[in-house]
This record gives structure tokens, C-alpha cells and sequence, in this order.
């Protein structure tokens, strides 16, 4: 995915469902497709299922936010952004890497604190 082929990811991803769809790498690594190829729906889908899987690590719960956010969501993108704030990131817990949202992790997070909404 570092090279922004996502409907390559997406397709090798969802080929790794078949053999473990209990895995967090692989839901976390086909939300993240889903976020970038637009397909909100199914993002929200495999997004929520990483973050059943594993609670305990930021990505899932950042991605969540921005889908939020782009849908006009805002309160809960802080929601969401407010679960990540102080977990570790999926790639220093499992070893793996996540290809970051186009914008920086909880760009507005500080207009949503001004604002209350946290």
C-alpha cells in the first residue's frame, strides 16, 4: 500500500480473509484500502472489526475518525479520535505498518477541544 495502489491491497486483502478473518493486521489493512479507494461503508465495516479485535492500538480509531469527519460528523470524529489519544500505534504493537490518512493524525483535533466537543 506505501505505493497507493489500494484496489491491489484491497483484493490481497480480502484474499487473506478467506484463510483468517479473525486477524487485525488484515481488517486494519483492508479498512485502511477501503478509506483510501472512498468506499466508506465497507471501511466502517473493517475498521470497526480491527478495533473489536484489538482495542488496545490507535490506527483503527483514527481512521474511524476521519471517516466521521468526512462525513460531517464531528462529534463522533472526537469520539473516535478521543479513544486513540494515548494508545500506540498498530505498526510498534504488532510490527506492521499502516499507510497514514491523507491528512496528519487528528488534524483538527485541537479545533474540536476549542470547540467543546471532545
Amino acid at each position: 500500500m506505501k505505493t497507493g495502489d489500494y484496489r491491489a491491497a484491497r483484493a490481497s486483502f480480502e484474499q487473506a480473509l478467506r484463510y483468517s478473518d479473525s486477524a487485525f493486521d488484515v481488517h486494519l489493512g483492508l479498512g485502511v484500502a477501503y478509506f483510501h479507494l472512498q468506499d466508506d461503508k465497507y471501511a466502517e465495516r473493517e475498521l470497526s472489526k480491527a478495533a473489536e479485535i484489538n482495542p488496545k492500538t490507535s490506527a483503527a480509531y483514527q481512521y474511524l475518525g476521519e471517516l466521521c469527519y468526512r462525513k460531517d460528523d464531528l462529534e463522533t470524529a472526537a469520539m473516535y479520535w478521543g479513544k486513540a489519544v494515548g494508545l500506540p500505534p498498530a505498526d510498534s504493537v504488532r510490527g506492521g505498518s499502516v499507510v497514514p490518512s491523507s491528512r496528519p493524525l487528528w488534524h483538527s483535533w485541537p479545533r474540536f477541544v476549542r470547540a467543546g466537543i471532545s
